[in-house]
C-alpha cells in the first residue's frame, strides 16, 4: 500500500479531462463549472470528493491515492461484514480473498476515476438493503439510509439508475414481512433517494435550464449517428479503443476491420465519412452525421433485430471474458496466462453461484447477481460501454 502511495496518482483520460478541472473549479470558488460557463453535462459526486482530497492533502497526488485506498479498505470491510453475517466466516474469507485479488485494485487506486467510490457506494447499498431485510427493528432506518446512498450514487455514476430501481424491489419481494410494511419500506427508500437527486435536479433547472434526471445528458453520445451505426456490427470490445473513444486520434485507423460484417458500399461510405470527421476533428459535421444516420438505418433494416441482439450479447460476453486485456496496462506476456486463468475461474464461479442462488431463492446472492447484471447493461446498450470501467 505504501508503495502505491509513493508512485503518485495518474491524471490521464477522463480524470484529466473531466474530473480534475471540475474539482479545481470547486476549490477555486468558481462553483461546478469548466471554462466560462457552468457545467451542465456531468454530475458532481466524484469531482466534489476529488476536491475534498485535494484540499486535505494540499495537492492532487497523495491525497487522492490515500482517499481511494481508504475507500478500497472500507469496501473490503463491508464485504467481510456482509458475507460473515449471511454465510459465516469461511465464505467471508473467500469473498475478501477475491476482493483483494481484484485486478482493478492497483489500477483504479492510482487513477482519478469514480470506480472505487461507486464500488464502495454499491456495496454499502447492498449491505443496507440486506439489513432492511434481515433486521425488522431497524428496517425503516435501513431503508432510508439505503435510499439516501442510492440517491448520492446517482450523482456519482448516472448508470446507477437501473440498480437503484431494481435492487429494493428484489429485497422487498423476497421478504416475509407483511406487504404493507414492504410497500412502506420502498416508499421510504424512494423519498430518501429523491433528496439528493431532486436537489441537484433543481440546480440543473435553475442554472442550466434542463429538467430531467441529473446526468442523463451523458447518454446523448450513445444516440449519436456514428455510435448508432457502430452498435449494428461491433461485437468485439477490443475494437472500441480504436473505433470508439479514440476514433478521431491521428493514429486511429480510417478503414474498418476486415472481419466486420460490412458490405463494400457500406465500408466505403463509412471510411469516407470517418476520414472527413478526422480531418475536421468532429463527428457532428452535417455530412458525417447524415452519412452515419443513413448507414445506421440501412444496417438496422438489413441485419434485423435478432442479429443485432446477438451482436450485443456477444459484446457483453467478450467484455467480461477479456477484462484483464482491456484494462490499461494489461497483463504482461509472462503473467498473462496466470491472470486470465484466475479471472476465468472467478467468472465460472460467478456463473455457477448465480444458478445456485436463483434456484435456492437466496436474497443475498440474487442481490449480488443484480449488481453484476446492472454493470452488464452498459456494453449491451452501446459499444461505448464495452470497457472495464463500466
Amino acid at each position: 500500500g505504501l508503495w502505491i502511495v509513493a508512485l503518485g496518482a495518474s491524471l490521464v483520460g477522463d480524470g484529466q479531462e473531466r474530473y480534475d478541472p471540475l474539482a479545481r473549479s470547486l476549490l477555486a470558488g468558481h462553483g461546478f463549472s469548466r471554462g466560462a460557463g457552468p457545467e451542465c453535462l456531468h454530475v458532481p459526486g466524484y469531482p466534489a470528493v476529488l476536491a475534498g482530497a485535494y484540499l486535505a492533502a494540499g495537492g492532487p497526488t497523495r491525497g487522492l491515492i490515500a482517499l481511494q485506498m481508504i475507500l478500497e479498505l472500507a469496501t473490503v470491510s463491508l464485504i467481510w461484514a456482509g458475507a460473515k453475517t449471511a454465510y459465516g466466516k469461511q465464505i467471508a474469507r473467500v469473498a475478501v480473498g477475491v476482493a483483494w485479488l481484484s485486478i482493478e485494485l492497483s489500477v483504479f487506486t492510482r487513477q482519478a476515476l469514480p470506480a472505487l467510490l461507486a464500488a464502495f457506494g454499491t456495496t454499502l447499498l447492498c449491505v443496507l438493503l440486506v439489513r432492511a431485510h434481515a433486521e425488522p427493528h431497524w428496517a425503516m432506518l435501513s431503508w432510508a439510509a439505503a435510499g439516501l446512498t442510492s440517491g448520492l450514487l446517482a450523482l456519482v455514476r448516472v448508470d446507477h439508475y437501473p440498480l437503484a430501481l431494481a435492487a429494493p424491489l428484489v429485497v422487498a419481494a423476497s421478504a416475509s414481512t407483511p406487504l404493507a410494511r414492504r410497500v412502506r419500506g420502498i416508499g421510504v427508500y424512494l423519498l430518501a433517494a429523491i433528496i439528493p437527486i431532486g436537489a441537484w435536479g433543481v440546480r440543473q433547472a435553475v442554472v442550466c435550464g434542463s429538467i430531467g434526471l441529473p446526468g442523463w445528458e451523458q447518454y446523448t453520445p450513445v444516440r449519436a449517428p456514428f455510435v448508432s451505426w457502430l452498435d449494428t456490427w461491433l461485437d468485439d470490445p477490443r475494437l472500441i479503443d480504436a473505433y470508439g473513444y479514440r476514433v478521431l486520434d491521428a493514429g486511429a485507423p480510417t478503414a474498418f476491420p476486415v472481419e466486420a460484417p460490412l458490405s463494400l458500399e457500406e465500408r466505403s461510405r463509412a471510411s469516407a465519412a470517418l476520414a472527413r470527421a478526422k480531418e475536421l476533428q468532429t463527428l457532428s459535421d452535417p455530412y458525417v452525421a447524415d452519412t452515419f444516420t443513413q448507414l445506421a438505418a440501412t444496417a438496422r433494416a438489413e441485419r434485423g433485430l435478432v442479429t443485432r441482439s446477438w451482436i450485443r450479447v456477444k459484446r457483453v460476453a467478450l467484455t467480461w471474458a477479456w477484462v484483464p486485456g482491456l484494462l490499461p496496462r494489461g497483463p504482461r506476456s509472462v503473467t498473462k496466462a496466470a491472470v486470465y486463468a484466475s479471472w476465468w475461474a472467478v467468472l465460472c464461479g460467478g456463473v455457477v453461484g448465480t444458478v445456485l442462488v436463483v434456484a435456492r431463492r437466496n436474497t443475498y446472492g440474487i442481490l449480488l447477481s443484480l449488481v453484476v447484471l446492472s454493470r452488464s447493461a452498459m456494453p449491451f446498450v452501446s459499444a461505448w460501454g464495452a470497457v472495464p470501467y463500466y
